[in-house]
């Protein structure tokens, strides 16, 4: 794995993939950053698929919403590229980002993205993830006593 270039944005970036998908085992997927960074794969393998993240706002624009269809659109916008087997892609994500909010990770995930509304109010647009019960891939839970 690359390790990142020291900067608060790629920090926090690497943080919340890492929580998101670093228990998967064996990881044979990369995630590359907007700054040329890579996190994952494994040391002995290759990687079946990366996700090439354009911008900053690319992971945020992507886990605001993890539904399938916001995948597919923030694919079409650009603020990713895929090289690889989306099919494969799109099911590990939503498997993973389901396992990660149903981990009781939703709290603090919340905080990070909360917005101030025009009147001052904090305002958070996530809905209920009633999704993940059909997610494709079963993946293990993380230890929820932790």
């Amino acid at each position: 794995m690359t390790q990142p270039v020291s900067e608060p944005t790629t920090d926090i970036a690497y943080s919340i993939i890492d929580d998101i998908f670093g228990w998967i085992e064996p990881r044979d997927f990369a995630i590359r950053l907007w700054d040329g960074n890579t996190w994952g794969p494994d040391a002995d393998l290759e990687p079946s698929s990366t996700v090439v993240l354009r911008r900053p706002s690319a992971l945020r624009r992507m886990l605001m919403k993890p539904t399938e269809e916001n995948f597919a659109e923030c694919y079409i916008s650009g603020e990713f590229d895929l090289e690889g087997d989306l099919e494969v892609t799109v099911r590990l994500y939503l498997s993973a980002v389901a396992n990660w909010f149903d981990c009781g990770y939703t709290s603090f995930f919340q905080s990070l993205f909360v917005k101030q509304t025009d009147e001052g109010k904090a305002h958070l647009p996530l809905n209920r993830f009633d999704w993940y019960e059909e997610a494709p891939v079963t993946l293990p839970r993380k230890d929820r006593r932790a």
